[in-house]
Formats: structure tokens, sequence, C-alpha cells
């Protein structure tokens, strides 16, 4: 195997990182079912790696491409709205940094050009400019930039605008492995056109994924301490009603004053993110992809997806235990030990790092029996990434086979490399955090699904439902009954265009 490959995966189990590998591939989606749970390791020569589940052996072949000096040149677009947006480079590094998480890219970034004669380049703009310059560049036939890595959000403008070649016809590209996040390839083919996708070769996909965070010291406190939490996600009983129940014991007026007020111990926080966090993670989406050709189907207007919403708008409107705009601001509340959970995205933790308490990491909870304690981790559009390649960037056989060779090697080489590496940096800080943190992180990776409707935001209606409780409101019922139309005129038009540019 790769000289460098091989030095990478030494570093690693020096650190001891490789003890939890997973494949961000096996994603659960609601409609679709779970697929297999997944942990990797290099086997033998490294032309295989082992993926291993509690019932399971799974052997994952090394790419069959050619190693050869291609001497092609990639161009990344890659978007941003800021630095603070970007916890982590996620395509290329041309240097070691002493980083862990740098230095698996770097590792990758070298293999690909000392093996593949493949050199990566990166450049940022703001996701809202990305748009306008991906249509300009198609339509007028430049060949730029042959890779995008588009916030996801965005991709509501340019999925019907025939600008991206098919991910399922690219030379070398295998969809059905394990690096490839499975429900974004579910979630964004129509009519077996597969227009956009993420793999185990970026990073905010995993980082801008759904988690409950908990303060180890007042779960401690009051009992919870050890692995309670753990035991009952394991045991399928860690609900929507027991994080409440926690959160409401928690809560202590420490000042005295009879009042909210910031001297406080909460028992949550997570702004209006919630909304969407705990609707997803009970089972629910806005919109799914059908499977077949009628492609889109509305999937909100039912009982138990107003019960969802309006029990999480009273948590956030009602309850004193919640820190939200009603309440007093505070200002690191989970940093000062002032909150018991932090109902958040996985990125959050490098936040958290540099606490000397210790802190644990759980799925969102399950919302009620219905779900077979099948847990299910929303992807953030707002923070994560997708990959797509232009149509211009394929007009060239020669390029076209390079970006495929690179797109299955980095994501092949990921899976082995900086995936083991995400797991520990997420889990340690100062010190090394609990064994039982990275099983939950498995299961959080392992069950992530996207919400379309949240993605394409047909009618505003989704981020309407993000906004109510900012707003004070909690009726559901008449918020949807207001946008309803307006949706199926939306959903119908976007159906229709897909129709026309996949048929």
């Amino acid at each position: 195997m790769k000289k460098i490959l091989a030095a990478i995966l030494a570093v690693l189990m020096v650190l001891s990182i490789v003890s939890i590998l997973a494949s961000c591939g096996n994603s659960t989606t609601p409609d679709q079912g779970k697929t297999t749970d997944t942990e990797t390791k290099k086997q033998n020569d490294g032309k295989t790696s082992e993926t291993e589940s509690d019932s399971s052996v799974e052997t994952i072949a090394e790419p069959a491409i050619a190693k050869r000096d291609r001497d092609t040149v990639l161009s990344v677009l890659h978007w941003t709205v800021n630095e603070s947006w970007i916890p982590w480079e996620e395509i290329c590094l041309y240097d070691f940094t002493g980083d862990s998480m740098d230095d698996a890219i770097y590792g990758r970034t070298s293999e690909l050009k000392e093996y593949y004669g493949i050199t990566l380049e990166n450049e940022y703009m703001n996701c809202h400019e990305m748009i306008g310059k991906i249509k300009t560049m198609v339509s007028s036939n430049a060949d730029e930039y042959q890779m995008i890595v588009e916030r996801t959000y965005q991709m509501q403008f340019l999925m019907t605008e025939d600008v991206f070649a098919n991910l399922g016809t690219m030379s070398h590209v295998d969809l059905s492995q394990p690096y490839w996040t499975r429900d974004s390839v579910n979630t964004f083919t129509f009519g077996g056109v597969t227009l956009f996708a993420a793999s185990d070769m970026l990073l905010m996909d995993k980082s801008s994924t759904a988690a409950v965070i908990f303060n180890t010291s007042i779960a401690n406190d009051h009992g919870w301490g050890g692995t309670y939490f753990y035991d009952k996600v394991k045991d399928k009983e860690w609900t929507l009603e027991e994080l409440v129940d926690c959160a409401a014991d928690a809560y202590v007026d420490l000042d005295g004053d009879t009042k909210v007020s910031s001297g406080d111990i909460f028992g949550a926080q997570g702004g209006d993110d919630p909304v969407h966090f705990i609707f997803n993670g009970a089972g629910e989406l806005f919109c799914r992809n059908t499977g077949d050709d009628k492609f889109l189907e509305y999937t909100f207007e039912k009982e138990r997806c107003y019960d969802v919403v309006t029990d999480t708008l009273e948590l956030l409107l009602y309850e004193d235990w919640y820190i939200s705009d009603r309440t007093a601001s505070v200002e690191n509340a989970f940093t000062n030990n002032q909150v018991l959970f932090d109902i958040t995205r996985v990125e959050t933790v490098n936040k958290y790092r540099i606490m000397e308490q210790d802190y644990g990491i759980l799925p969102i909870p399950l919302y009620d029996d219905v779900q077979n304690g099948q847990y299910y981790s929303e992807i953030s559009p707002h923070h994560d990434s997708v990959l797509a390649i232009p149509h211009t960037a394929t007009a060239n056989d020669e390029q076209e086979e390079a970006i495929g060779a690179a797109l299955e090697e980095l994501a092949y080489i990921s899976h082995l490399t900086v995936y083991p590496v995400l797991y520990d940096v997420v889990i340690s800080g100062k010190g090394t955090r609990d064994q039982e943190s990275k099983e939950m992180l498995k299961i959080i990776f392992d069950s992530r699904v996207y919400d379309i409707g949240i993605i394409y935001d047909f009618a505003t209606f989704a981020n309407i439902t993000l906004r109510m409780a900012e707003h004070g409101k909690h009726n559901i019922v008449s918020e949807y009954e207001g946008c309803r139309k307006t949706i199926e005129i939306e959903l119908g038009q976007v159906v229709e265009q897909l129709h026309s540019l996949v048929d």
C-alpha cells in the first residue's frame, strides 16, 4: 500500500486514534430503514479494509484506479459565510501542522498527488455568490472549477438549473460504497441522476449533524452520573420525555431571586434549532424523495407532525428551564456549568474542548414508541457541505476520468484515515473523554438524515416553523394552512423541472 497512507496509519495507531472507526456512509432515513452499522480498520496489505458490525463483517475493496502520473490540477470552489462557519479545512492542505485533523487531510492530499498525479486547489467564496458564479460558468461553457462544494441549503437554487453532471455515471465513482453517505445519495437522486451528494471526503456534513451535549458535572449532581444517559440510549429509553424530566429537575434558582435570571442553572439550551432537530429526530420529514417517478412528496400534513412541533414549541416558549430570548441572556452557559443539555450540532464541541469539566454526547431523543427505538439525526443544511461536478468539467474525457478518480480515492482514503481522526477530535479535549461518547457518536453518524423540505424550503414553511418560537407563536396548524397552497404549487413546479432535467 502507498507509503504516505501507511505512515499516517502508523501515526494514528501511536496516538490511539484508530480505536473507533466508523462509516458515515451507513445513514438511516425514516422511509428507507436501517443500514448496517460499521466500524472500519486497515487489514493485511492495505488493499482492503474490514468493516465490522455487531453481526457481520464486510470487506471493502480499494477502488481499482490506476496509479499513474496524470499531471492533473483540479480546482475546487468551496462555500463559506465567514471563517467561523468552517471548523475544519475539508478539501486539501499542503503541509503538516501538528494538528491531527490537518495532518490527516494533508496526508490524503499528498497521496492523491504522488500516486494518482492529481493536485487539488481550493478557493473559498460566499455561498450566496457561488450560485450566480456556477450558473454563469456553465452557461458560458467555462471550465474554471472542476468540483463544487456548496452549502446544501443553497442547492435549492441550483438543483433544477442543469448545471451539474450525474455523479452516478462519473468514471470510477461507486455510490453504493459505504464511504458515500447513503442518505445523501437517496435524497438527491432523481430518475437515476444523482445531482450532488456527500462522502467521507467531506467533514462538515458530519460536524453539522444534530446532537445533544450534556454537562457531566450537573448530571452527577442529580444522580445521572456514570453511564446513566448512555444506558438510556442503548436501551431505547432516551426519549424527549426523559430529556424534559431531567431538564426540569436540573433547573435551580441559584441566586434565589424567585425568577428566571442569568444566575440560575438551566435544564437545556439550543435556540430555535431544536424545532427541526426534534422533528426530524422523531423520524418525520417535511418532504421526502419518493424514490420513483413521482420524485417528491410533502409529508408534513399529519397529526403526528403537528404534535411533534407543538410539543417542541411549548418547551421552547413556556419552560423556565430552557434558555431562549424569552429568558435572561446567559453567555457561555454550558462552559460555566449553568446548563445540563445543549441541543445543538456536533461542531459545537469545538467550543467545549477547552473545558476542565467533562461533557458527553447523545443522539437527539426518540419522540415516541412509533419509532421502534430508531434514532434520527438531522444534517443541518445551513452548516453542511455537499459536492457536485459542473457539466463543463466533464467535457474533456481525460479530466472527467481524473475527477472521478479523485472523488472515489479521497472518499476511500478518508474512510480509513480522516474519519477516525474526526471521532477523536470531537470527543477529546484537554483529556480523553469517555469511551461511551464514542459509541454515541457512532449512533449519531449512522442515523443521519437529510430533509429536502428544509433544504428546498417550499413556501418558506420549514423556516417559518423554525422561527415560530422566536416570534412567540405555537399554532402550527394555522401556519401550515396558510402555506399549503403555495407549497403544492412550488413542489409541483420543482417536480416538473426535475423531470425536464433528468428524463
